[in-house]
This record gives C-alpha cells, sequence and structure tokens, in this order.
C-alpha cells in the first residue's frame, strides 16, 4: 500500500485513491514556450526548497528559476505578491513608464 504522508487521511475512499493513482501516473507534455518557475526559499515548515528546478525542467525547455525570499504560503502575500507581479508585467512589456 502507497504512503501518501500527511494527506493520507485525506484519500479515504476508493475514489480518491483512483484520482490520486491517475494523478500519479499523469505525464505532462512538453512544453516548448518560456516558463518562469517563482519558487519560495523555504517550506511551509521553514526548511529550505531543495535547489534546482524541482523537475519543472523534464516538461518545460526554456525554464527561469527566481528564487523569492519567503516560504511557500507567504508567495501569496505582501510583499511576494508585488514582486511576482512585477516581474510579469516587465515579461509582457508593461514596465513602468519613464
Amino acid at each position: 500500500m502507497r504512503d501518501y504522508g500527511e494527506a493520507g487521511a485525506l484519500i479515504d475512499t476508493p475514489g480518491m485513491k483512483l484520482l490520486v493513482a491517475q494523478a500519479l501516473r499523469w505525464q505532462p507534455p512538453l512544453y516548448e514556450g518560456k516558463v518562469i518557475l517563482f519558487r519560495a526559499e523555504r517550506n511551509l515548515r521553514g526548511y529550505p526548497t531543495p535547489r534546482g528546478t524541482l523537475g519543472w525542467d523534464r516538461c518545460c525547455r526554456d525554464l527561469e528559476v527566481r528564487d523569492l525570499q519567503c516560504n511557500h504560503a507567504e508567495i501569496l502575500v505582501e510583499p511576494q505578491v508585488q514582486r511576482i507581479a512585477s516581474a510579469i508585467d516587465s515579461l509582457l512589456g508593461f514596465g513602468t513608464p519613464s
């Protein structure tokens, strides 16, 4: 039987087990466009996030990793939200007018 760690309590029905098994077998297609991975430097418990691409390089040819000085949940709050929004604006050509 597969160990789902802390999520094990949520995977308690045959339907959920089937969905999880399907998700674990799914392989994303290779994406040819530019991808930017905004990665938190720490996980929710405060431990460092593993270096590298976290597996994204298996499905993206043009991948750039940008580290944010926060934990995973803090990506969704200021000041990280503004940093991500500014990076996206710049990438799309919507930089600050001069």
